[in-house]
């Protein structure tokens, strides 16, 4: 197999670089998770492939997913405080150290994790902190609702300075992208708090070109970077898994108005509610562009056409002469809340009918982001240049390498450590490989269960793009489209039901796989480190080699037992601080029953 690629190269040399390979253009579309990394302050970052498309789909999965994650991954923060000790003439608390300004920023800056989907139609929420001084207040010490944790604990909030009570009420939002908070003034019952809803701080994507076998396709890649807790996997699989739910909606659209013009064309209106602005604008898009560049009925032409003189014409043979939309805002009773209603307008030709039209280009949209739904191609590659590197290792490390007699005459200590960390070095090794074998299984059993959800959901859209076959007359026709969107949701809860969180632990298990290489790295450096040093000693008298490898192993065993002590006090004072905080929440719970 012969490829040949165009295009920007990808400089991927990151440790956890997944590695990308190639598709097939012959097969259904599927995507690969390349590369993953860390940054400080939380930041993540994730790159995405997907592979085979047209320039058409490329455009359309790159407009759609940028706009879905860039506004709809939600994220919660603190967006009020009511401050019992303080005055809002005045901006700062005698016995605290930080002004109110810098405490609201500390605020602003905490980072909730839970069930955000499933949290979000039950807020705003409120959380407290109380404390007594002097301490210092940390985002552990905050009572939350059921349901969410902050991501950082130790957070820093305030330094009480004398003893006096600090007691603040917090109110928690749940919203996404498209929702930001001014800048924190005071009212009368509190400040606002400067939150911005960003989980996704940026979204990059390339169309690169390649040729197999003299067919050419597209992959595009997806740059996505995000903030704890959100993953650039998580965030990718909740942006596609939202646009499949807002086209099965529209699949549902209410027909509101509908004309037959007196040139042959036929025209219908459609309303699609509630929506919100930016998925508004996201329907328009995509249904813009998949009405006017893929539905062009059952015409299929082999052969170029060609004017007199021989130059070849490119005509349009599409049945969708005109589309537009607009927005309407309205508020249902009730609701003090406002949406958005969004009114699309087809004309066709005799060839299809508007709602045909709509049916289809939604189904093949739908279509489209199914690629989401199944397991990331199994990348062999991946896994063979892994297991290779594995057994390269092995063979590295055996027992009985050169050297060993001469390091035995020259200290059985010195000999012991080296074979000590290459005891470690065989046994990570040995995980490292069992982790890759069960992956390399994982991905089989995981694609057997998707393939067939897929099947069962493709058949379904397959209905759809040719409803015009299988019934006719607006009536019958949206029957029927209901009853396939209904037919649809056995194989989606099955999915979600036999698969969730299935790729997540795929992602983990490389991520995994990479720490543990990280650690076989550090290990073989210190076994090389005793090497040059062994080498540099010979000529040293038997107690003074001793003494040299007493200092080394109380070096490196000091740091590691500093490290352990360190770890296991702060787990320590976080677990006090967990225990005082619910000794506050339960006292104060019982002052409000006694009085």
């Amino acid at each position: 197999m012969r490829y040949s690629m165009k295009g920007d190269n990808f400089d991927m040399k990151n440790l956890k670089y997944f590695g990308f390979e190639m598709s097939n253009p012959k097969n259904f579309a599927e995507w690969q998770y390349v590369e993953f990394n860390e940054f400080e302050k939380g930041l993540r970052y994730g790159r995405f492939c997907i592979s085979p498309l047209t320039k058409d789909q490329c455009e359309l999965i790159k407009t759609a997913l940028r706009q879905a994650l860039l506004t709809e991954i939600l994220c919660a923060r603190f967006t009020h405080a009511k401050i019992q000790n303080s005055s809002n003439n005045l901006m700062n608390i005698v016995g605290i150290e930080e002004s109110i300004p810098e405490i609201l920023h500390n605020l602003s800056q905490i980072r909730l994790k839970g069930n955000l989907e499933d949290l979000a139609s039950h807020g705003p929420f409120v959380a407290i902190l109380d404390l007594e001084g002097p301490i210092t207040a940390m985002a552990i010490d905050i009572e939350l609702p059921r349901g969410l944790k902050v991501v950082k604990e130790s957070h820093h909030i305030a330094t009480i300075t004398k003893p006096i009570p600090l007691f603040i009420e917090l109110r928690i939002e749940i919203h996404s992208g498209e929702w930001n908070r001014e800048t924190p003034v005071p009212d009368e019952e509190g400040y606002s708090i400067d939150a911005t809803f960003t989980p996704i701080h940026k979204v990059d994507s390339r169309i690169q070109s390649y040729s197999y076998e003299g067919i050419p396709f597209q992959s595009l890649f997806l740059d996505i970077w995000s903030e704890r807790p959100t993953e650039p996997l998580e965030a990718l699989l909740q942006a596609s898994n939202k646009i499949r739910k807002l086209f099965m909606s529209v699949l549902g659209a209410e027909s509101v108005d509908s004309k037959e013009l007196d040139n042959g064309l036929h025209f219908r209106r459609f309303a699609v509610y509630p929506l919100t602005a930016a998925q508004c604008k996201w329907i328009q898009t995509a249904l813009r562009q998949a009405l006017l560049t893929d539905i062009s009925g059952e015409w299929n032409r082999e052969t170029r056409v060609t004017d007199e003189e021989g130059d070849s014409i490119d005509p349009t043979f599409t049945p969708i002469h005109k589309v537009d939309s607009s927005i309407q805002s309205y508020e249902d009773e009730g609701e003090n809340e406002t949406f958005q209603r969004l009114l699309i307008g087809i004309w066709t030709d005799s060839q299809i009918e508007p709602q045909e039209a709509l049916w289809q280009a939604s189904a093949k949209i739908l279509e489209l982001f199914l690629i989401f739904l199944q397991i990331e191609k199994e990348n062999k590659k991946y896994l063979e240049r892994k297991l290779k590197e594995r057994a390269e290792t092995l063979d590295k490390h055996r027992p009985g390498p050169p050297g060993w007699k001469e390091g035995l005459s020259l200290s059985r200590g010195w000999i012991n450590q080296i074979h000590r960390f290459r005891d470690k070095i065989l046994f990570m090794n040995a995980e490292t490989i069992w982790l890759l074998t069960k992956l390399k299984k994982d991905y089989e059993t995981y694609k057997l269960i998707g393939d067939s959800i897929l099947q069962e959901l493709r058949a379904s859209l397959n209905k759809l793009k040719k409803i015009q076959k299988l019934q006719k007359g607006y009536s019958e026709q949206k029957i029927l489209v209901d009853s396939i969107v209904q037919e649809m949701d056995a194989p989606l809860n099955k999915h979600k039901k036999e698969l969730s969180g299935c790729q997540a632990s795929l992602t983990l298990r490389k991520i995994y796989i990479s720490w543990k290489e990280v650690e076989i790295d550090s290990f073989e450096g210190t076994l090389l480190s005793l090497h040059e040093d062994q080498e540099r000693i010979k000529t040293l008298p038997q107690v003074d080699v001793d003494r040299a490898l007493s200092q080394k192993m109380w070096d490196v065993l000091e740091m590691e037992e500093l490290k352990k002590e360190s770890l296991r006090e702060e787990n320590e004072r976080l677990r006090k601080r967990r225990e005082e905080r619910e000794k506050r929440k339960h006292n104060r719970k019982k002052d409000v029953i006694d009085s």
